[in-house]
């Protein structure tokens, strides 16, 4: 028998074909302890990318404990100094091209992969045509999408004020990204819909646009029954109680205030239900005085924020996961990470919601944010459990 090369795996010579020295741009990671969805989505892929082969180095605002560097799931990450942790700043977008500067000459970057604005400076920069290395933006959204969201969400004479402000704020920003969205190699949309609306909104660059759907590892949301009776017994949840789910930054766009209507509603009905709430946010010291005014207080629990890490116990200890929000969303990692765990969702037909979201199949879609529209579906999916 002829000793002869070995035949690469599917793997290996995927690895061995697309290997890069990739720059990742972001303005926050799940390592500074931020864990909302856009960092959990850089946290998978670029984790995903170096499990593939790739060299990834991530470019980020200051750490919290004044970290300079860290490596994490085969990624290097380098925090900025002098930047805000978790913020766009001035101080940011330089140390960026500066920091990208220093590593390109060290070991030449093949990609500059921005996740929304990350990659800004480095695109509008002299730096750039300098070193040649081209970039791709991941979009999670339109600015057009940002202050439909802002209008949706104001309340009162005074909240729209403010968002005419910042709408009218955003437009040099807007006129700017236009012009240099032209120098990007590639344009990601992370749904189907914001992906259409991209090519509509910038047509001299429709060829270069693509949907790169978010993802989950769904072995890490497996659902497991253990962890369920755990988890609901340290959260002193009767196992004859439904339990609802909402998780996100506690912002009004997000429709945390609607989900207490929803249960205050249900609770006048006689349907059994329980709320969990996880995140932190503005809006926190809010949401528990109105849990107070509905006589809700031994029905919904403030987890507070939780680490990307635990998600997964707490999808274990729901039955369904709601997300009335107002915000025209690119696709929310939350959807994803409930469906992953086999966990029903209810929730808005906002911006990229439908692409995941299989109304009447992986769950049920409504096209408002209020009681009335969401009641009756919320209603079923509590006294139905075969529904569910």
């Amino acid at each position: 028998m002829g000793i002869g090369p070995r035949a690469l795996s599917d793997r290996e010579t995927w690895a061995f074909v697309t290997a890069l020295h990739i720059c990742y741009m972001s303005r926050s990671t799940v390592e500074q302890g931020l864990t909302g969805g856009m960092e959990v989505h850089g946290a998978v892929l670029t984790r995903g990318l170096a499990q593939l082969g790739d060299r990834v180095t991530v470019l980020t605002t200051a750490h919290p404990e004044g970290r300079l560097e860290q490596e994490s799931h085969g990624v290097q990450i380098r925090f900025l100094p002098g930047s805000v942790s978790g913020l766009y700043s001035p101080e940011y977008f330089q140390g960026t091209v500066s920091a990208l500067s220093e590593l390109h000459r060290a070991d030449p970057v093949d990609v500059v992969l921005g996740q929304s604005a990350g990659a800004r400076a480095y695109l509008t920069s002299p730096a750039r045509r300098e070193m040649g290395v081209p970039v791709v933006s991941i979009f999670h959204g339109l600015q057009s999408w940002e202050n439909y969201s802002r209008w949706a969400a104001a309340s009162g004479v005074l909240g729209m004020a403010k968002a005419a402000y910042r709408i009218l704020e955003s437009l040099p920003e807007v006129l700017s990204l236009q012009n240099s969205n032209v120098d990007l190699a590639g344009l990601i949309g992370v749904s189907e819909e914001l992906a259409e609306a991209m090519r509509r909104r910038y047509p001299a660059v429709a060829d270069r646009v693509h949907c790169v759907p978010n993802g989950v590892d769904p072995e890490r949301f497996r659902s497991d029954p253990e962890r369920r009776r755990a988890v609901r017994e340290r959260l002193g949840l009767l196992d004859d109680v439904p339990v609802i789910l909402m998780a996100g930054r506690l912002v009004r766009e997000k429709g945390f205030h609607i989900g207490l209507e929803l249960l205050a509603s249900m609770t006048a009905a006689a349907v059994p239900g329980r709320l969990l709430i996880l995140g932190s946010g503005p809006e926190e010291p809010a949401l528990k005085i109105l849990t107070g005014r509905l006589g809700l207080e031994d029905r919904v629990t403030f987890c507070g924020a939780v680490t990307s890490e635990r998600m997964p116990e707490y999808y274990d200890a729901c039955d369904l996961f709601i997300l009335p929000t107002v915000r025209w969303e690119g696709l929310p990692m939350s959807i994803l990470e409930a469906m992953a765990s086999s966990r029903p969702v209810l929730a808005t037909r906002r911006g990229g919601v439908p692409t995941a979201v299989d109304h009447g199949q992986t769950g049920l879609l409504v096209d408002e944010a209020t009681v009335p529209a969401m009641a009756p579906e919320l209603r079923r999916l509590l006294l139905d459990r075969d529904l569910r």
